[in-house]
């Protein structure tokens, strides 16, 4: 097989694994009514705390107009909360409610255990196969990006 033939088919593997995974992923968070995009915006909170609208929508890569759209619905759910800028009023911050923070902690346990669950078949020597071909990956790819600049 060709070099760009086996670039082609690790494309392929990673998008089918991606795919998959979320998926599954969206399986096991269906019955908490939120959507991935949701889930998303919650995980970022959690890991970042209080943030401008503005800079939501740059992590997401979404406009500010569909970050506003997800907001309005977690805040009328009460899991985040929303709060002007005393110095300039154009600027709004998002952080979680408590309701969210709880929420975060549940969302946590649930990856755990749906990790815990798919290896949970593998042996050792297979997961140390995954692990090392994902760093050998992500090298290839820091390499990549450090030539870029």
């Amino acid at each position: 097989m060709s070099d760009t033939n086996k670039g082609i088919l690790i494309a392929s593997l990673i998008k089918e694994v991606y795919l998959k995974l979320n998926n599954n992923i969206a399986k096991e968070f269906r019955d908490t009514g939120l959507t991935a995009p949701q889930l998303m915006l919650i995980r970022i909170m959690a890991k970042n705390g209080k943030l401008k609208v503005t800079d939501i929508g740059t992590m997401m890569n979404l406009t500010k107009g569909t970050v506003s759209g997800i907001i309005d619905r977690l805040e009328s759910q009460d899991i985040l909360l929303r709060e002007r800028s005393s110095e300039d009023k154009r600027i709004v911050y998002v952080e979680l409610s408590e309701k969210g923070k709880n929420l975060t902690k549940t969302m946590k346990g649930t990856m755990n255990d749906y990790f815990s669950s798919l290896f949970a078949d593998c042996s050792e020597e297979q997961m140390d196969t995954v692990i090392e071909g994902l760093k050998i990956l992500k090298s290839i790819v820091d390499n990549l990006d450090s030539e870029d600049i």
